[in-house]
């Protein structure tokens, strides 16, 4: 489909620095934190 990705190309886009800062900021947030997530379409 024109315009999309498949997953495993999304999934293949991380590497040990994207690894890494994600846990570091794994360690800095907890479950009950706000957030905001927005979806549009």
């Amino acid at each position: 489909m024109y315009g999309t990705f498949d997953f495993k190309d999304v999934f293949n886009c991380g590497n040990k620095e994207s690894d890494i800062l994600l846990s570091e900021i794994e360690k800095s947030i907890q479950f009950d934190d706000p957030v905001n997530i927005q979806f549009t379409s």
